[in-house]
């Protein structure tokens, strides 16, 4: 009767928006039906050929030279990951194996994001970092409100590093001299991620609490709020001890 080739892999991973192949080889098959069910919620996605699910993602394929039915997963989302099942009916009990797929999902950030101050003339270096992929990107695109950067004429000029881990790459970008036409949104964009974005404030003169200096903010006055309140405190505390002592030191006073 049929039964499974045992060294057909079992287990896929696959990064979010790239295609899965989901593989299952049958051996003397003969003209039973293969068919492949999701786990999860016992959707019967396709049999031989025939896809029987309303997701043009999904394609069910025969490759008859090698006995095997695949199932084509295109631009694989999260929700996808889990176990489908590959069965196979005949007059005795059906057999079946389940093929588990992970969704692997890249980790993008700019570092110092959402929202970066500057001061007028420091130098600034936009650090994109991309971790936990399989596959790496073709290209890295640094975009300033929309535009390209390596189209955007500036008195300066940006500076593109790439360092490579196994699964991680962060790409900078350097403003040696930041002026208030440098302000906008910079958008680091991986050929093959999400995208991600940070607003860069670059302010003359007095600078608010967020304010960063230079290279990505070695100085942050984040908590000076709370150092005027306590300022603010300690003066009006002073003031009071200063107004009983010399309230104390009248009535002590002996009288003539």
């Amino acid at each position: 009767g049929p039964y499974f080739d045992p060294y057909t892999t079992a287990d896929i991973s696959v990064q979010v928006g790239s295609n899965a192949v989901l593989p299952c080889r049958v051996r003397q098959a003969g003209n039973r039906s293969v068919s492949w069910v999701r786990k999860g919620d016992g959707h019967l996605l396709a049999v031989g050929d025939d896809t029987f699910i309303n997701d043009g993602r999904f394609q069910a394929q025969r490759i008859a030279s090698s006995d095997t039915w695949t199932l084509q997963i295109r631009s694989v989302q999260l929700s996808d990951a889990g176990d489908y099942e590959c069965q196979v009916s005949s007059n005795e009990p059906k057999i079946s194996r389940v093929v588990h797929l992970r969704a692997v999902e890249p980790v993008v950030n700019i570092k110092g994001a959402p929202d970066m101050y500057v001061k007028n003339g420091s130098p600034v270096t936009l650090h994109c970092q991309m971790s936990s992929f399989l596959i790496s990107p073709t290209h890295v695109e640094w975009r300033l409100n929309g535009s390209l950067l390596a189209q955007v004429k500036y008195h300066h000029q940006y500076n593109q590093k790439a360092r490579i881990g196994n699964d991680s790459l962060r790409l900078t970008l350097a403003l040696p001299s930041v002026s208030p036409e440098d302000s906008g949104q910079y958008l680091c964009s991986p050929s093959n991620m999400a995208p991600v974005s940070a607003s860069l404030h670059v302010v003359i003169g007095e600078h608010p609490a967020a304010m960063q200096h230079g290279d990505n903010g070695r100085e942050r006055l984040s908590g000076q709020p709370w150092f005027v309140i306590w300022s603010v405190i300690i003066s009006l505390l002073s003031l009071a001890s200063s107004d009983y002592w010399r309230c104390f030191h009248i009535l002590s006073r002996p009288t003539q």
